[in-house]
């Protein structure tokens, strides 16, 4: 039996209308109660999480614990990761084309970052759980100054252009505008003379220590190479920036 072409022709047009209409009423709903757009979430997320950084880093120039400041961060990476994911994928339209890759790298540089920080804490503390006076000699020398001011420097400075290169939508960008390319960011400058001043106030103990974490030379050793570290990885991120500007 043939079947009648116009009965078919009407069914298909109200199943066609039926999909749009379905799919205009979910876009409508999911903007209403939608929070903010992806790319938007990931840029806050972005700025928290170095905001937690430097906040962790201000309680540790401080000899205070910086458990309370870095406990968000890693949670915080993680949605930062879903939220990089859903803005890769939204319209752009008039936007500069989203910088995704860019940003999984500027995440795994925060990570990086978190964990050097709670090994530059236990390296300080020892086995024992307390600074026991080592935060006060090194912190004593003319140099820790010139070291916490250079890493607080290179931190803003990496969380300033990263937030505002990602979320640089339209027209120029002037985020990397003050940065100079000879600056000597990827290292600490005053660590030599830290060192220096400590190898002449630090000797050799009597005795061995139970556990290599009480020995404080080792331990000095250990603060001294993650300060190391950490400006080494803060310092990836503008050169991060600067390549993908």
């Amino acid at each position: 039996m043939d079947l009648d072409k116009v009965a078919m022709a009407k069914g298909m047009w109200g199943t066609l209308v039926a999909v749009v209409f379905a799919i205009a009423i979910i876009v409508f709903y999911e903007s209403i109660c939608a929070i903010d757009r992806a790319s938007n979430l990931a840029s806050s997320g972005l700025e928290k999480g170095f905001n937690d950084l430097q906040a962790a880093f201000k309680a540790f120039w401080a000899d205070k614990d910086i458990g309370d400041a870095i406990a968000p961060v890693a949670g915080q990476m993680n949605m930062c990761t879903s939220f990089n994911t859903t803005a890769d994928i939204e319209p752009r339209f008039w936007r500069e084309d989203w910088k995704k890759t860019l940003y999984d790298d500027i995440v795994d540089q925060i990570r990086a970052l978190r964990l050097d920080l709670l090994m530059l804490e236990f390296s300080m503390e020892g086995a024992g759980g307390s600074s026991g006076g080592l935060f006060d000699k090194i912190s004593s020398q003319p140099a820790w100054s010139d070291i916490k001011s250079d890493l607080d420097k290179t931190l803003a400075q990496a969380a300033k252009i990263s937030v505002a290169l990602i979320s640089h939508e339209s027209g120029k960008c002037t985020a990397l505008s003050g940065i100079d390319a000879t600056d000597n960011i990827d290292e600490l400058d005053a660590l030599p003379d830290l060192l220096k001043d400590l190898a002449e106030l630090v000797k050799l103990p009597d005795s061995a220590p139970a556990t290599m974490e009480d020995d404080e030379i080792c331990r000095i050793s250990a603060v001294l190479i993650m300060l190391s570290q950490t400006c080494a990885h803060t310092a990836q991120i503008i050169k991060m920036c600067l390549q993908n500007a």
